[in-house]
């Protein structure tokens, strides 16, 4: 995977699971992922979450901004439980970049029971 060693930023968590959650409840959870700069080359880009259920999950910033090796940002992802939604899984991608061109992404995942 060229993309792999090329890497210019790394995640916390390839996967982030909000876990089970009750069917209806309306809850908000919410996981930090953390980013980190592996090389000099600064970044910007932006933070996307794409897939069937987007719109139940939500990050706190549209970007990630790292200038210097070494530099970190910590975003908030929230997954939204509907009131009166019905069960299953929900999954979406946040990718840093757009659907065409990412340079890193987090699956997320709930299973509403």
């Amino acid at each position: 995977m060229p993309a792999a060693v090329g890497a210019k930023v790394a995640l916390s968590s390839v996967s982030t699971s909000f876990g089970a959650v009750p069917s209806g409840s309306g809850q908000k959870l919410t996981r930090s992922l953390t980013f980190t700069q592996l090389t000099d080359t600064p970044v910007s880009q932006p933070l996307n979450i794409v897939g069937p259920d987007k719109d139940a999950f939500s990050v706190s910033s549209p970007t990630l901004s790292l200038a210097h090796q070494g530099d970190t940002q910590t975003v908030t992802v929230t997954f939204t439980s509907p009131k009166g939604g019905a069960a299953g899984d929900r999954a979406a991608t946040l990718l840093v970049g757009t659907e065409t061109a990412s340079v890193a992404h987090s699956g997320l995942y709930a299973y509403v029971k």
